[in-house]
């Protein structure tokens, strides 16, 4: 069971060092992967498989990027997205099966890891916001339109997909997969939730208006993020909680969940990112600067109860971007950046650090 959760309303910015914006006859053939050289990036996604492999997607000019780290994050590979449009979310079913969505309807599959990235045919023209895998086969893809929200289904891998009803919603911004009946859906308004693999969503009442992002744990729990706090159901949407999770004068952006008890949020505001995570089903969350160059943080993804993957913008121009780490101690063979920690106040056991990874602009490997 695997959580992806996703919001596009912050980016991250990628720009390249020093000597590299030297000017060339033709940039964009000089890597492989085809991602020009002196393009600005903006990554908006990030879905952990596990604590050692990850995807991350966005764009550069009229590329779509797609990178991938298969070592922790020690070293991050471009793939070749084969696609001009903007990738606005990423799901992964395991190591193997991935989807990719962005603006115009895009949708990008792999079955081998993202060695290949096929395009898929959506049937929309809409920008798609978010995507999530309920298995390797089954997977849903949400977006905004000008009257109802977009609400997509595959069963079969992607070969088709199927509008269904999103129950009155005209805008949806991020969706979460329990299996291939159970999901979650969040946006302006409203959240959704489906529990016979989309052959009906039902509206649930919850108490704020617009939801960035949202992480299912079951058929009957999930958390969500607003715009300042974090919102819990433990029975089907019919009631909610409230947590404060430090994101006063900030916006939450992000949340991945792996059970009922353990959760991070993520978000910023003012030049400050903030981590907040919980062991004890919301009671209580540490709340703490992600220490990436005090940047907000757009996007989390819990690879376990002690891992997880925080994606950041960077405000150094010679590091492209950042993906944090939270677990062990780990060396990375980029640069690192302050420690995100873990109290142990309320959580036992051995300090977490973080490691913090560069995303290259290029083909080969860091180090």
């Amino acid at each position: 069971m695997r959580f992806h959760v996703v919001t596009v309303l912050l980016g991250v910015v990628m720009v390249l060092c020093g000597g590299a914006l030297a000017a060339r006859a033709d940039p964009r053939p000089a890597i492989a992967s085809g991602i020009p050289e002196n393009e600005i990036w903006r990554l908006s996604s990030l879905a952990a498989v596990s604590s050692q492999e990850a995807w991350a997607v966005g764009g550069a000019g009229d590329i779509g990027i797609v990178v991938h780290t298969a070592d922790g994050g020690v070293h991050w590979e471009p793939q070749a997205s084969g696609t001009s449009s903007f990738l606005t979310a990423v799901a992964a079913a395991d190591s193997e099966a991935a989807w990719a969505v962005g603006v115009r309807g895009t949708i990008l599959h792999t079955a081998d890891g993202g060695v290949h990235w096929e395009p898929q045919v959506s049937g929309v023209s809409e920008d798609l916001m978010g995507v999530a895998a309920g298995s390797a086969r089954v997977a849903w893809a949400v977006g905004r339109s000008g009257s109802l929200a977009t609400l997509l289904h595959t069963s079969d891998g992607g070969f088709t997909w199927t509008s269904q009803n999103p129950d009155g919603a005209t805008n949806l911004y991020a969706v979460s997969a329990v299996s291939d009946q159970v999901a979650w859906a969040v946006g302006i308004g409203y959240v959704l939730r489906t529990t016979d693999g989309g052959a009906t969503w039902s509206r649930q009442s919850a108490p704020y208006g617009s939801y960035l992002a949202v992480a299912a744990v079951s058929d009957r729990v999930a958390w969500i993020v607003g715009e300042a706090c974090v919102v819990k159901t433990t029975d089907g949407g019919s009631t909610w909680s409230e947590h404060n999770v430090g994101f006063t004068d900030s916006l939450g952006s992000g949340i991945s969940a792996v059970s009922d008890q353990v959760a991070w949020a993520v978000g910023g505001g003012g030049g400050i990112g903030i981590i907040a995570h919980t062991t004890d089903g919301g009671a209580s969350w540490q709340t703490q600067p992600s220490a990436v160059d005090n940047n907000p943080l757009i996007a989390v993804a819990a690879a376990g109860a002690d891992d997880a993957w925080a994606l950041a913008p960077q405000a150094s121009s010679c590091i492209p971007a950042t993906v944090a780490r939270a677990g062990p101690r780990r060396t990375s063979r980029a640069r690192t950046c302050g420690r995100w920690t873990r109290p142990t106040s309320t959580s036992p056991g051995p300090s977490a650090t973080t490691a913090r990874s560069a995303i290259p602009l290029t083909a080969a490997s860091t180090g």
